[in-house]
């Protein structure tokens, strides 16, 4: 049987040479896939909600081991009803992690002032029971453990879950997260001191955009076409044209490529 030393070893080596990085395709080989392993999970999905104007907003999503077509579900219809959301709004200076290993939920927090606490309450609670009984059990990720972090200025939430549909996570796993999630912390931390790490806020490029235009832009960074961003965003498909011929016109650009190409540069230097 693996003692705690060597448990908390291996946690250690493990995220060692971690380093986060803005490249979805480095960041799911550095990081999603050897914590998967890790975890005995088979499906890791890394999410970043960043608050603009008092609502959270999500700005980016990297997976490894998520079909497409649950991908594309969730990006199109279940972004809008993640608990992930409603968390996200709500400062916390330490690692939260999922409780009751297959509820989906979150740990209870103290609420921010005049806020209700994590707990699912009210409209949140209808959102939450939709997404897991739509989304969450249909596509079998029942078995759920994750862990998220905020920086500093509790802009944006740094979300990791894992799932598997084999059987349930144990208390070894979660134990194993928990480690994990602080070393990440500190590592996100340290990459954002020194300028690098997943942008999660508006780099001097999207600086010219609106609220809305950089939620545009960043789902075109996603791969998103104007249909899947039209019903993220709950509006038409000509305006999400309108939004986009508006980013086009302050960032310099004529293409979609161009676009997620200027916006990646920029948040590389």
């Amino acid at each position: 049987m693996t003692s705690a030393v060597e448990e908390l070893e291996a946690a250690a080596e493990l995220c060692a040479g971690m380093r986060p990085s803005p490249d979805d395709a480095t960041l799911t080989s550095a990081v999603l896939e050897p914590v998967s392993a890790f975890l005995d999970a088979e499906m890791g999905v890394f999410r970043v909600f960043t608050v603009d104007d008092g609502e959270a907003r999500l700005t980016r999503v990297t997976s490894f081991g998520v079909p497409r077509r649950i991908d594309e579900a969730y990006l199109a219809v279940y972004s809008r009803l993640d608990p992930a959301r409603y968390m996200s709004r709500h400062r916390f200076a330490t690692p939260l992690f999922s409780t009751g290993l297959d509820s989906g939920e979150w740990q209870p927090h103290p609420p921010a002032a005049g806020s209700a606490g994590l707990t699912p309450t009210g409209g949140y609670l209808q959102d939450f029971l939709r997404y897991r009984s739509e989304f969450l059990l249909p596509n079998r990720l029942e078995h759920h453990l994750g862990f998220c972090f905020q920086e500093p200025a509790a802009r944006s939430t740094f979300l990791f879950d894992f799932h598997r549909r084999s059987a349930p996570f144990e208390r070894l796993e979660l134990a194993r997260a928990k480690v994990v999630a602080m070393l990440l912390h500190a590592r996100f931390a340290e990459a954002r001191d020194t300028g690098g790490g997943p942008a999660a806020v508006p780099c001097d490029v999207e600086g010219r955009l609106s609220s809305r235009e950089r939620e545009v832009a960043r789902a075109v960074t996603c791969g998103l076409s104007n249909k899947e961003i039209a019903a993220r965003m709950s509006i038409s498909v000509r305006t999400v044209e309108n939004h986009l011929r508006s980013i086009f016109a302050k960032i310099g650009v004529s293409t979609r490529t161009r676009l997620a190409a200027k916006l990646r540069d920029a948040r590389l230097h």
